[in-house]
């Protein structure tokens, strides 16, 4: 089987730099992309993750030490190579890069065997990297569907809310640039998992709308705590446990925790969730898409402004989709549930809002061979033209 060529990101902003570059990097036999500022190289990496970057420090808009910081702060890019090239060799800037996470340090003028080198290296320290990190995660998927499986199994209508805002969370953050789609929708699996230790007879008057003392208030408005001190104790999960600490933390830092978090210092990930959450509370009340924003709206200093007009450019999309009745064997992977799934006596399979996946097809195709389910279905899918 044919290696697969490594892909480099090159990033300057003069063209006759980028130039010598790509005639290199082809002649040592990789594929490339270039940008010509930090700007139009994040807009690239959300795009397709390069193998390594090759960035330069001075360039407009933004520079390398800002887009170095950038990629350091996100954790689907954190591990990415990045081997700084510039004219700028002052042990001071050196230093800079290096303390910003910088994998190595290459000057200008470049010369090829020198690249050459620093790119094999850094290749073949992120290939070791890769393979523990791919390792470790396939350990890790099973710890989180453990805990997923059990939220499912001991209260289905809470999993089916997650599945809902793991939806919404995903597009979210596919239309604001947040790339760690992993951690959103882990989070959003996950952000019901400390229900599972308090007491059921609480959960269920919360799920009738039946009203709370003070207690079981609390109990309630804390789960996230609990989830949190489940989630962290698991490696690597240290994110996702932040961000469902702070999944009832609202933009102007009402809510819980009641710490001085606010604003852009709340967790991305938790800001994302709490107006997936909200969302879905509200459309199942209500369908229209006027009315959902307008109450969502309502709610001065909720929200972060910029996901919530994100939020707005999505349901208005989803408003030009149409509901079809379909017999289960017309069902098909990627359609959304418009209604609950039920079985003929009565047990629920799916929940309305649900995507339906293969697995989730595969899984109503059983039921409905065995239980039965009642005909046609409700399900969204795109208008045609």
């Amino acid at each position: 089987m044919e290696e697969k060529k490594a892909h480099i990101l090159i990033v300057d902003d003069a063209e006759e730099n980028r130039m010598i570059m790509e005639t290199l990097a082809s002649d040592l036999g990789y594929t490339f992309t270039s940008a010509e500022n930090g700007k139009a190289a994040l807009e690239v990496i959300r795009k397709k993750i390069p193998d390594i970057v090759l960035l330069d420090i001075q360039m407009p808009e933004m520079d390398g030490y800002e887009t170095l910081k950038t990629l350091r702060e996100n954790s689907a890019w954190r591990e990415l190579p990045v081997v700084m090239v510039t004219s700028v060799d002052e042990e001071e800037s050196v230093i800079k890069c290096l303390k910003l996470g910088a994998d190595d340090y290459l000057p200008k003028p470049i010369q090829v065997e020198i690249l050459k080198a620093r790119i094999i290296n850094s290749l073949a320290k992120y290939a070791l990297i890769k393979n523990e990190r791919d390792l470790l995660e396939k350990t890790l998927s099973g710890s989180v569907r453990i805990l997923i499986d059990m939220l499912s199994v001991a209260w289905p209508d809470l999993f089916g809310r997650s599945v809902r805002i793991r939806r919404i969370a995903r597009m979210l953050a596919e239309k604001t640039g947040f790339c760690d789609f992993w951690l959103i929708e882990v989070s959003a699996m996950l952000s019901n998992i400390g229900l599972l230790m308090i007491s059921p007879e609480i959960i269920e008057k919360t799920a009738a709308g039946k009203q709370l003392n003070p207690a079981e208030t609390e109990k309630i408005e804390k789960h996230p705590l609990i989830g949190y001190d489940i989630i962290k104790k698991i490696p690597r999960l240290e994110a996702v446990a932040e961000t469902v600490k702070y999944q009832n933390k609202y933009f102007d830092g009402r809510g819980f925790p009641q710490d001085k978090i606010m604003g852009i210092n709340i967790p991305m990930g938790s800001r994302l969730l709490r107006l997936a959450m909200d969302y879905d509370g509200i459309s199942r009340q209500n369908t229209e898409t006027e009315k959902i924003m307008e109450s969502m709206k309502s709610r001065t200093g909720a929200y972060d402004p910029r996901l919530l007009a994100a939020l707005e450019d999505i349901i208005v999309s989803e408003s030009r989709k149409e509901i079809k009745s379909l017999n289960i064997n017309q069902l098909e992977p990627g359609m959304i549930l418009a209604q609950d799934l039920v079985t003929k006596a009565g047990s629920k399979t799916a929940s309305r809002w649900q995507e339906i996946s293969g697995n989730l097809l595969q899984r109503i195709q059983n039921i409905a061979g065995t239980a039965g389910i009642p005909e046609p279905v409700k399900v969204i899918i795109a208008k045609k033209n």
